[in-house]
C-alpha cells in the first residue's frame, strides 16, 4: 500500500483537488487510447450534454482539458455522462466507475458515484443510509407521489438548488401525512392528529413520553420550514445555506420513515390514545 493510504491527512472532504482531476483524466485517457473513433465520438457527447467547448490537439486532448481545466460542474456532470456512453458502447461502464469511487475516497472528494454513474454529495454515512432506508420503505406503489418528491428533494439539493430541496421535502412529508389523514394539506394540526393516531403504538410512560417529543419536534419542523415556502413577506425568499439544508433533509427523511413505520406498527388492544395531553 502506498504511503498517502496507509498515513492519509485526516480532515473535511475537499469539493475538488488537482489530484482528482488529474487521475480522472488519465483514466479515461487510458481506457479509450486505442480506439480514436470513440474518442472523437465522446469529444461530441461531452459538448452537447455539458454546453462547454472541448480545446485540444486531439479528441484524447481535450477530454483530459476538460478534467483539469474544465469548471467544477462540468467536471462532475462529465463522469456521468461518460459513464453513460461507455454503458451505450458497451466499453466496460463499471470499470470507470470503480476507479472514479476509488479516487473521490483516497483523494477524499465530498462526493460520491452512485451504481447508475450518478455523482452525489457525500454529507456523511449516517445521512446516506438514512436516505437509502427511507428510499426502500417508499418502494410500494402507494408511496409514489411521495418517492417522487422525496428524490427530487435530493436531486435539488446535489445540484445546489437548496431552496427546491427543502420544499420538495416538505412536498414528500405533505403527501404521505395526507394519505395518512386524509386531509387537504400539512400543518401543525394534522401533525397532531397523527399524533394521536398512532398513540396506541406505545404501552410505556418513557415510549410515550419519547413519542410526545419527537412529534413535537415534527411540529416545529412543519412550521419552520413555512419561511422557506411562503413566509419570508417579500417577493425573492432566502434559500437556507447547505448545512441548513442536510438538517432539514435529515429530519425529514427520518419523519417519513417514522410515519411508515407507526403506519405498519400494529396497535396494542385498547380504543383510547395515551398520548393526549
Amino acid at each position: 500500500m502506498k504511503f498517502s493510504l496507509r498515513y492519509p491527512e485526516e480532515g473535511p472532504p475537499t469539493l475538488d483537488s488537482k489530484r482528482f482531476r488529474n487521475r480522472l483524466a488519465a483514466c479515461i485517457s487510458d481506457m479509450l487510447s486505442n480506439n480514436v473513433g470513440n474518442a472523437m465520438e465522446l469529444v461530441v457527447y461531452l459538448e452537447r450534454e455539458t454546453g462547454t467547448i472541448l480545446d485540444g490537439a486531439n479528441s484524447l486532448r481535450q477530454v483530459e482539458n476538460l478534467f483539469q481545466k474544465g469548471e467544477l460542474r462540468d467536471v462532475r456532470d462529465a463522469i456521468t455522462h461518460i459513464y453513460d456512453y461507455l454503458l451505450n458502447e458497451q466499453l466496460d461502464p463499471e470499470a470507470w466507475r470503480i476507479f472514479v469511487v476509488r479516487v473521490l475516497k483516497e483523494e477524499n472528494i465530498g462526493y460520491i458515484m452512485d451504481d447508475d454513474g450518478g455523482v452525489q454529495y457525500l454529507v456523511d454515512e449516517a445521512f446516506q443510509t438514512n436516505r437509502a432506508i427511507a428510499v426502500r420503505a417508499l418502494q410500494k406503489p402507494v408511496y409514489k407521489g411521495v418517492l417522487a418528491a422525496f428524490e427530487d428533494a435530493h436531486r435539488h439539493f446535489n445540484t445546489d438548488d437548496t431552496k427546491a430541496a427543502v420544499r420538495s421535502m416538505y412536498e414528500a412529508l405533505e403527501i404521505l401525512a395526507k394519505q395518512l389523514k386524509a386531509v387537504p394539506r400539512l400543518s401543525e394540526q394534522l401533525v397532531n392528529d397523527l399524533r394521536k393516531q398512532y398513540g396506541n403504538r406505545y404501552d410505556d410512560q418513557a415510549a410515550r413520553t419519547t413519542y410526545n417529543a419527537l412529534f413535537d419536534a415534527m411540529v416545529k419542523w412543519v412550521v419552520g420550514l413555512q419561511v422557506y415556502r411562503h413566509g419570508q413577506g417579500v417577493d425573492k425568499i432566502i434559500a437556507p445555506d447547505e448545512i441548513t439544508c442536510v438538517h432539514i433533509l435529515s429530519a425529514g427523511t427520518s419523519y417519513i420513515r417514522w410515519l411508515i413505520d407507526l403506519e405498519n406498527k400494529p396497535s396494542l388492544p385498547t380504543t383510547a390514545s395515551r398520548t393526549d395531553k
